[in-house]
This record gives structure tokens, sequence and C-alpha cells, in this order.
């Protein structure tokens, strides 16, 4: 892990089902493949169920299941959990569930532990938690071999907020260009404080590069101020969501109700409610709601946030991208947000960005709104070491998914309306930040974006 990096710390950890066991309950042999007992899988069939017998069916003071897992040289893996839940949320047709989202794919011809944490499970109804389990379906899929160790259980005592700390962030700048000699004369000082409010005032004063997240906004209407009133008594998208806020809320037990929640769409109604009024109650509200979603929303480490509602790699494209730019620009001189939170902001900016450099959704519209964001955060931030990596990374799938995705006559190849204007304004506002910055572009974004 890089230096000045917080991670979550082990309180606990059992052994929940041995390869013994698995092979047991699977009627399959145990081989001892690269020093441990494992089951062997052949995935060029096709995927393969498995039912691990778990040792009971309440996990409660666990919060990760880790699943021992190796593929051959040659082969690849991609592993899903389900824990069918003997649980009903009254009104819904099927029993509560949870499920992994999506598997991330590797090739590593050594053991991993490939990890379920909790909160990277949809949540089908409104579970107690990982109690009442039926049945815990791992589903590997891939080309090749693969093999099964032991599954582990966990309890971790996870990191509050963003992992970088002030000393982080300072080390993820680079201070070697001439603009930030200011904050590096402070951080060499060891006044880690100084340095950050020079860097902040560096990024209120500053006239490059040039973007368009600032602009006016449309004024807030009757509905608007009604709906923000609402989110300030932490009344959200139809449900209350408690005090503080739940980030892991699922009132209705709708699965997508917690990602449209954590893609914090509503907060565009608060900014439209300040900019239309100038009541600082909104300013304020939305500062305590980016607080609190930072805090407690740390960035995974070692695994692709799954289906978890806050890092789920299409939820981290809709959030920078639909509001969280708006509102850093917007709010960045303003006397009612706080400099705590425009420095916790730009640390959890970093870690968006880092995650979806490292992690694909499917391949399709997701991965061009996280390719989107990807390069959007490295141009708006060139004073990341890292920015260049990030704008190298997403104009480079960005091309190639122009060409893949969007056909000679403009048309998008999902043939709908809504993804069409999604996927195209995914490669609209980086053609535009691009120009706005004089940075060139390859040329299939000319051929194919003029005629959407």
């Amino acid at each position: 892990m890089p230096v000045h990096y917080v991670t979550d710390e082990t309180l606990h950890r059992e052994r929940l089902v041995t390869a013994e066991g698995l092979a047991q309950a699977l009627g399959r042999p145990v081989e001892i493949h690269r020093g441990r007992p494992a089951v062997r899988l052949d995935l060029d069939a096709g995927s393969v169920a498995i039912d691990l017998p778990l040792p009971r069916a309440d996990l409660t003071g666990l919060d990760l299941l880790a699943v021992e897992l190796c593929t051959a040289e040659d082969g690849q893996a991609a592993a899903s959990l389900r824990l069918e839940l003997a649980s009903r949320t009254a009104g819904l047709p099927a029993n509560d569930y949870l499920n992994s989202g999506r598997p991330e794919d590797f090739t590593r011809a050594d053991w991993r532990e490939v990890l379920f944490p909790y909160e990277n499970f949809l949540l089908y109804g409104i579970p107690a938690g990982m109690v009442g389990i039926e049945t815990a379906r791992l589903r590997v899929g891939g080309k090749g071999s693969a093999w099964i160790g032991a599954v582990t259980g966990v309890r971790r005592a996870r990191a509050r907020g963003s992992r970088l700390t002030d000393e982080g962030l300072l080390a993820a700048l680079d201070l070697e260009r001439p603009e930030l000699a200011g904050v590096k004369t402070r951080a060499a000082a060891g006044r880690t404080a100084d340095a950050l409010e020079a860097f902040l005032s560096y990024l209120k004063t500053r006239a490059e590069p040039r973007h368009f997240y600032a602009r006016p906004l449309e004024a807030a209407d009757a509905g608007d101020l009604a709906e923000a009133a609402r989110i300030c008594a932490n009344h959200v998208n139809g449900y209350p969501v408690g005090t503080p806020v739940n980030w892991r809320a699922n009132p209705n037990g709708y699965l997508e109700w917690m990602h449209a929640f954590n893609r914090h769409g509503f907060f565009m109604t608060l900014l439209r409610a300040y900019r239309s009024t100038g009541d600082a109650a909104y300013a304020r509200k939305l500062d305590e709601l980016f607080a609190s979603w930072i805090a407690d929303n740390p960035e995974p480490v070692g695994h692709n946030g799954g289906g978890d509602p806050a890092w789920e790699t299409l939820c981290v494209a809709v959030r920078v991208y639909g509001s969280w730019l708006r509102c850093f620009f917007t709010l960045l001189e303003d006397p009612n947000f706080s400099d705590a939170t425009r420095l916790a902001m730009l640390k959890s900016l970093h870690g968006h960005a880092e995650h979806v450099f490292h992690y694909k959704g499917w391949p399709n519209n997701w991965l061009i709104v996280e390719s989107r964001v990807l390069a959007l955060i490295g141009m708006l931030f060139p004073e990341f070491k890292r920015a260049p990596a990030w704008v190298d990374e997403g104009l480079g799938r960005l091309e190639g998914e122009v060409a893949r995705q969007i056909y000679p006559d403009g048309a998008d190849w999902e043939f709908a309306l809504g993804y069409h204007a999604m996927a195209v304004r995914g490669f609209l506002d980086v053609y535009e930040i691009a120009k706005l910055n004089g940075r060139a572009l390859p040329p299939v974004f000319e051929e194919r974006l003029p005629k959407t």
C-alpha cells in the first residue's frame, strides 16, 4: 500500500470451510495444488456453481468472506457469491438475498483470496445481515482450470474517510510543478496544514485548466425547493434515511434504490436550491452530506467493489459526473462550504480515479462513463502525480469504445434513446474539456461524434 494510506484492521479470522469439507460436500477429490489442498474446477464447459457447506446459518459478527482461488497458467476465472436467506421482506415476492455484483476477472497462477465484504453485496429486501443463510452459492466462470481452497470469515474495523491521509494527499501531488512551489515549501517544512491551505488557495484562483462545471444552473422551481427541504430533513428519494444518514439504507427493499441513493443525484437539487435562493442551509447540508458519505465509504482495497452501491464502478462514474464535479467547482470559494470537506473530496476523487483505473465494469455504457470520469479527473486536476496516467488510460479506452459502441452513422450500439444519450454524453464532455484546453484527441472522435 502507498505511504500515508489507511487500511482496515482485521479483528478476527475463522476458517468456515476447508478444502476437505468442500470436496466432501461436492463429491469431488481433494488435490494438492501449489502446496494447498483444493478442489479442481474445469471451466471450459461453462460456469460452475458450488454450494458452500457453511458451518452455520448465522454469520453475525463477520463482515467479509474470503475464498481461496487459483487458476492454471493459461486460465482465467471470475467468482461471484449469492447468499439466499430464510427471511422475506413484506410485500416482496421472493426471499431476501445478497448478491456480490459484478465479478472481477483475473488470471493468476498463484493463490489469492477473492474478497466478498458485506458492503459489496447488492441487497434484495431488507435483510438483518448475513443471518438465516439457506444457501451460499459460489459461481465461478472463466476458462481452463481453477482450484478452490478454504473459505474464511473475517471481522474488520473499517477505516473512516478517504484512505489518503493529509500527508498522503500532499504526497499524491506533483510538487515539482512551479505553481505549487508554495505548497512544496510548506510541506518540506512539515507544515502539513499550511501546505494544504496553500493548495486550496491555489485551486481557488487558478485560471487553468478551463472547464464549465461552475456555469450557472437552471433555477429551482417550487417542486425543487420542496424536495430540497425534504433532503435537509434527511428524507431522500421518497424515504427517511436516518440521522445521521445511513448510506447503507435500503428502505423499500429494491436494490437499485441503494444505487440511486449513493450516486448522489439529489445533491444537485440542493445545489440548485442554494444558487436560486442564497439560503446557506442548502450549502451547509451539502457540506454535511459530502463529509458523511466520505467518512462512511472508504474506497475498496484488494477488490473491485462488487455491487457495493458506493463503489460499484458505474456508481463511481455517475456520482462524479452527475454531481461531484458541479458541486466542487460551484462551491469552491463559497464560505458556507468548508475547506475540510473540500480536502476530503480531493482525497476521495483521487480514490475514485484510482478505482476506475484499476477496475472496469461491464463492457458496455459502463466502460464509457467509467473512462469518462477517469479522463475528466485527470484533465481537471493535473496537479496529481497520477493525472497523466489517468488521462492516457481514459482517453485510450474511449478511443476504442467510440469506434466499438458508436456506429459510423452515429447510433449507439444498444439502440435505446436513454443509453444513447448516456453513452454520447460520456464522450462529449471529455471532448469539450479537451478542446477547451487545447488537448488533441484521436481522429475517431471527430469522425463519429458529430453524427450522434
